[in-house]
């Protein structure tokens, strides 16, 4: 493999979410430009973004060998974390698989915001989007994107205040496989753009 420093990646990452069958942005989209419509970005985050991939493994062993012969995957799991630095109540549904509700202010009752949770045992479905940058040899500035085609929340949310950092949200998405992808590719997706378009 050369040994290339341009692709020793430090980057920030923005985190997006949106409903199930909602276009991908195209690899050709600029770095910090618009997603196409239906793409949500979920805010500042106050932690690196982390995907999660793991795997089981079913090991082949016969009677004419000490070790393995074959190796499988027999399961495979995968999630995205990160800590949601806007304390809101929508941001708190997604924590918490629930639904934020607005109420205006009026001129009799002041204007809030509410999660209500407990008793439902569905957990909203949508897709994910993670969106980073690099810089090439050539100093072009490139996208790196992670696309979960479904995903719910994890396991939950816990909330802390405390009087010497910010409040934020344990933000845990994990990925189903969707069947109707080709095998190989049901999980989630990586994209790294490498190059501009050539003439």
């Amino acid at each position: 493999m050369p040994q290339t420093a341009s692709d020793i990646i430090v980057t920030g990452a923005r985190v997006f979410l949106a409903p199930i069958g909602t276009t991908l942005p195209a690899p050709s989209l600029a770095v910090d430009a618009a997603w196409p419509t239906g793409w949500v970005d979920v805010g500042f985050t106050l932690e690196p973004t982390k995907l999660n991939y793991k795997f089981d493994v079913l090991e082949i062993f016969v009677e004419q060998s000490m070790g393995a012969v074959r190796r499988r995957r027999t399961k495979e799991e995968a999630g995205i974390e990160t800590v949601l630095a806007e304390h809101t109540a929508g941001n708190l549904a997604i924590t918490a698989a629930s639904v934020a509700t607005l109420h205006a202010a009026t001129a009799t009752v002041v204007g809030y915001e509410e999660v209500a949770l407990g008793g439902d045992p569905n957990l909203p479905l949508f897709m994910v989007g993670v969106e980073g940058g690099y810089n090439d040899a050539a100093e072009n500035f490139f996208p790196i994107r992670l696309f979960f085609w479904l995903a719910t929340a994890a396991d939950g949310v816990a909330l802390e205040y405390a009087k010497d950092k910010p409040a934020g949200l344990p933000l845990k998405l994990s990925a189903l496989a969707d069947p109707t992808k080709t095998r190989k590719e049901q999980l989630f997706t990586f994209q790294r753009v490498t190059a501009t378009i050539t003439v």
